[in-house]
């Protein structure tokens, strides 16, 4: 029974960094986009964007 448990264990373990590295890349692509939504809002308005950034 440690056997199998060893080995459901190791099974596991691919399956937990696979969707930890999804919520990584999700996390930055959010990020990433969050960036640019900034940088294009303080180039066409800065007062609105350090509004946004300092609210």
């Amino acid at each position: 029974m440690n056997h199998l448990d060893t080995y459901d264990s190791s099974i596991d373990r691919p399956g937990c960094v696979t969707v930890y590295a999804l919520l990584a890349w999700l996390g930055a692509t959010s990020y990433i986009c969050g960036a640019l939504f900034l940088a294009a809002i303080s180039l066409s308005d800065p007062d609105a964007a350090f509004g946004l950034i300092f609210a």
